[in-house]
């Protein structure tokens, strides 16, 4: 059961990349800000 919880998840995810291609380099801000880092740069 949770496999196909996990499977939906991930199609849902992959939906919300497909129909809003910023919404991964928002998540991405959000995770830099969060954890403070910031890759690639310096």
């Amino acid at each position: 059961m949770a496999m196909i919880q996990i499977i939906r998840n991930y199609q849902q995810q992959l939906a919300r990349i497909q129909t809003n291609p910023a919404w991964v380099d928002q998540t991405i801000e959000r995770v830099k800000n969060a954890t403070g880092r910031h890759f690639g740069e310096g």
